[in-house]
């Protein structure tokens, strides 16, 4: 079972556009082949909300201190 990026997917619907919003509702209801294939297929993605849910992680954790 592949562990689902919460995080990401919640930047995804939070801050992407038409298209990506919908991704995050598939990658939502995908099982864990199916995660899989979206991962595979729309890598860029992946990449840039993840790299978003990192840099709003870094910033709430300065934002603490």
């Amino acid at each position: 079972m592949i562990a689902k990026n919460w995080g990401m997917i919640t930047c995804m619907k939070e801050f992407g556009g038409s298209f990506v919003k919908a991704l995050s509702g598939c990658l939502e209801h995908a099982d864990s082949i199916n995660y899989r294939k979206l991962k595979k297929a729309f890598p860029k993605y992946f990449e840039e909300y993840i790299t978003l849910l990192s840099s709003i992680e870094d910033n709430k954790e300065k934002n603490e201190h």
